[in-house]
């Protein structure tokens, strides 16, 4: 957001800690609450071997009614002709609101000043519009100047300052700065100053060292010296909040409440129709469809991400201002803003209850533990509530079907958007009721060992993966999409010969479907000792391990990151020789909970059917780092235990071609207790410790090329579906 600042540690950055007006560049003095800066005379020890090195880094702020100005002061110095790259002083502004007002460019030689701006060269000013190809129009100006006459040893010192006059926020101050990168310079700083009459608030990161606060003329002044901070260790897979180090938080919001009110009247203004809107005829078409709120809700999720594109526009104050649904509608483009009120719009005509909610896609793990501030939101949805149940639908997804199937968005917290005021809210995602992924296969191997089986595979996708999966499809031709699904289903089985493939989407359900029919080798082994011949299932092994990392004795209150919301499911029917007389099952059902997730796995031969499922289900965001460790060892034992299908002794060496000989990673069977290999590491799709008898070699499928894809075509996203993990 606009005054989230972070002192980019990149020489080109390093001029413009963030993307804060006019058109014009205005030049001149620093204003007199400006503190000058002392430059430092070294390095630290580690810039000291760079290219260029930061001697001093300055942030000083002024709230004021009038608005805010933020003063930002740079010194470095040149020590290799590479380090000349960092010569280019850059500023970056949104003229709608700011105004830059630059103050010096000075060469520091031999111990004299040479005034760049003095000796006539000029910046050049662009509208650059970097992320044009994601449909983004952001609307700022860099102003950019290649610094002449620039050596190695000379060093830099570039001012400029922002004076921010957005009326969004009714005049209240607010401000974000991050410390991250400040340890490279030698002294760093950040100062900031406001009326005493003005109630800001100000919270800095537990680590960063006390600031010194004074009362002078009428105003509050906090200073923070940077010199000497370090950047902390971050814990090993830990949630984002405690990545969090170096901020410096202001805000002159008492309470979420009031950043909540404040919004309110943008969207309702917004979200109001005129009385002959072209979109209440659209609402009446939608109502005919029936009374139910979730049958209308879904319809116009759906009419708004279909018939209006995504395309952001950083206007009206800075982005925080949506366009009016009228506008939006007869435009046919809008970002999320825009796309939320016209979504209000159509559900307040259907009589659904609808409120716009914002939330941090990137960093809401950890909005809660910052000061209230219309900055820390960089998105806003939909929440319906139907039947007393929150219903998140998002204007700038693509494909989503019947609402219920909606996945619930992982943000961790939200503001709701009410003219009263609303406090944050924490987005509970609770485990799923339906598996994002299910995946089945069925062999035929009624008519003995040696012979190919008839195979049939099918995978289900649902929720996000489904949709995403859609645009893949949409994108292709059936030929192309043919290939693709042809090859996705030999990389996930290639043992399998596939013959023919089909897939469809259905949108009600948000389902993705796949299948595959073919023939399989099927690897039956035989060892020696008078086993009978054993098969290694498909689809059991559950390949999660939980690696943790952190120094003894530090970090320990610090929870451990689970994936979440994640529910895959897997199966496997094999149809046996003689109705199954004689054939066993070597391996364990399992059914347990570790690090957070549930592990089942079922399986019985009945009506001459070997019949397996196997899932994997996790339960919570987040556990305890004692949870984790205690579970790595069972884990890694739970991963490396196979299920096999023992066939009777009778079906021995007659039943294989060439005879067979049991083999466990290249080794004779000596390798083997109780007929059943040793964990070994994985051997193709499905981890297998065996390797195929002469006339089943599947190693041998295995290392043929992949055929050619059409030109422009590649094996993404599906192709990691299939792909064990």
């Amino acid at each position: 957001m606009r005054k989230w600042m972070l002192l980019a540690s990149v020489a080109c950055a390093a001029w413009a800690p963030g993307a804060m007006a006019g058109e014009k560049l205005e030049f001149g003095a620093p204003a007199a609450w400006v503190r000058p800066v002392t430059q430092s005379l070294a390095p630290t020890r580690e810039a000291a071997y760079a290219h260029y090195a930061i001697l001093n880094r300055s942030l000083q702020i002024d709230f004021a009614a009038s608005g805010d100005t933020y003063y930002y002061e740079t010194v470095l110095r040149i020590q290799t002709p590479l380090g000349l790259r960092a010569g280019q002083p850059a500023v970056v502004w949104t003229p709608d609101t700011e105004t830059v007002t630059i103050h010096k460019l000075h060469i520091l030689r031999d111990g004299k000043v040479i005034d760049v701006l003095a000796r006539g060269q000029s910046f050049v000013v662009m509208r650059r519009e970097t992320s044009l190809t994601e449909s983004m129009i952001d609307g700022e100006l860099t102003a950019l100047m290649q610094t002449e006459g620039l050596q190695v040893g000379d060093v830099i010192a570039f001012a400029f300052s922002k004076t921010d006059r957005a009326t969004v926020s009714q005049g209240r101050s607010y401000a974000m700065w991050s410390a991250v990168n400040a340890t490279n310079a030698a002294d760093a700083e950040v100062r900031v100053r406001w009326p005493q009459a003005k109630p800001v608030r100000w919270k800095i990161s537990p680590e960063l060292p006390p600031p010194n606060l004074v009362n002078t003329g009428g105003h509050t002044e906090f200073s923070l010296n940077l010199s000497d901070y370090k950047f902390p260790d971050t814990p090993d897979e830990a949630p984002s909040r405690f990545s969090h180090f170096g901020e410096v938080q202001f805000s002159e919001f008492g309470s979420w409440r009031e950043v909540s009110s404040v919004m309110a009247p943008l969207y309702a203004r917004a979200s109001a129709l005129r009385p002959n809107s072209p979109l209440k005829v659209e609402a009446a078409k939608i109502a005919a469809l029936g009374t139910d709120p979730k049958v209308r809700a879904t319809a116009a999720l759906q009419l708004v991400q279909n018939q209006v594109r995504y395309a952001y526009r950083a206007v009206n104050e800075g982005g925080h201002t949506p366009v009016a649904a009228d506008e939006t509608w007869v435009r046919r483009f809008g970002e999320c803003k825009a796309k939320t009120v016209l979504l209000l719009a159509l559900l307040r005509e259907l009589g659904v209850k609808a409120e716009p909610a914002l939330v941090n896609t990137k960093q809401g793990d950890s909005t809660n533990l910052h000061l209230a501030s219309m900055g820390l939101f960089d998105h806003v949805i939909v929440r319906a509530i139907i039947d007393g149940k929150s219903y998140w639908l998002d204007g700038t997804g693509y494909g989503d079907g019947d609402i219920s199937a909606n996945d619930v968005p992982s943000y961790r917290w939200t503001l709701p958007i009410r003219a009263e005021g609303a406090d944050l809210e924490e987005i509970i995602v609770p485990p799923l009721d339906l598996p994002q992924m299910d995946i089945y296969l069925t062999l035929d191997a009624s008519a003995g060992l040696k012979t190919l089986a008839p195979a049939r595979a099918s995978l289900i996708l649902r929720g996000s993966e489904a949709v995403r999966m859609r645009v893949v499809w949409q994108g292709m031709t059936p030929e192309a999409l043919d290939t693709y699904m042809r090859l996705a289903w030999k990389r996930r089985y290639p043992w399998i010969t596939v013959d023919t493939v089909a897939y469809d989407y259905d949108v009600a359900k948000n389902e993705s479907r796949m299948a595959m029919e073919g023939r399989a080798k099927m690897a039956w082994s035989l060892p020696k000792d008078g086993h009978g011949p054993l098969y290694e299932t498909d689809g059991y092994a559950f390949l999660q391990a939980v690696t943790v990392s952190r120094e003894e004795g530090k970090h320990t209150d610090v929870p451990v990151v689970v994936e979440h919301p994640v529910f895959e499911r897997s199966g496997e029917t094999i149809i046996l020789p003689d109705g199954g007389a004689g054939y066993k099952i070597v391996g364990e059902p399992m059914d347990m909970t570790l690090a957070g997730t549930r592990f089942r796995r079922t399986m019985a031969i009945t009506g001459g059917r070997f019949v397996m499922e196997a899932t994997r289900q996790s339960l919570v965001a987040e556990i305890p780092l004692a949870d984790a460790l205690a579970a790595a060892e069972p884990m890694e034992e739970m991963t490396s235990t196979g299920v096999y299908i023992a066939a009777p002794v009778d079906a021995a060496a007659s039943q294989l071609p060439g005879g067979g000989a049991f083999v466990v990673g290249g080794s004779p069977a000596a390798d083997v207790v109780g007929g059943v290999p040793e964990p070994l590491d994985a051997v193709g799709p499905k981890g297998r410790g065996v390797t195929p008898p002469p006339g089943q070699d599947r190693a041998a499928d295995q290392d043929k090329p992949d055929e050619a894809l059409p030109e422009g075509l590649s094996l993404i996203d599906v192709i990691d579906i299939y792909e064990p993990e």
